[in-house]
């Protein structure tokens, strides 16, 4: 149990500043 919510809050803190960037990139350039 505390393993599977270790991996979701880490996927979610992996993925948001990722996804943030790649979407945010493409507006900047």
């Amino acid at each position: 149990m505390s393993e599977h919510a270790n991996t979701i809050y880490y996927t979610l803190t992996d993925e948001a500043p990722a996804l943030a960037t790649a979407s945010f990139l493409p507006i900047v350039r």
